[in-house]
């Protein structure tokens, strides 16, 4: 379990792009998590999603 989703009303919705070492891994912990997380794979898609959340 991730520490964040002790405090689930103190986490906003979050848009998460990981790369290097273990990314894979961390990408699965997150996609498998109850958080609000919203998943990219470059810079550009990840402002288009914080955009949307704005």
């Amino acid at each position: 379990m991730l520490a964040a989703e002790q405090q689930p009303d103190r986490i906003r919705p979050m848009v998460v792009r990981m790369l290097g070492t273990n990314s894979d891994e961390g990408r699965e912990i997150l996609a498998q998590s109850n958080l609000d997380i919203i998943l990219v794979d470059t810079l550009g898609e990840a402002a288009n999603e914080i955009k949307k959340l704005a």
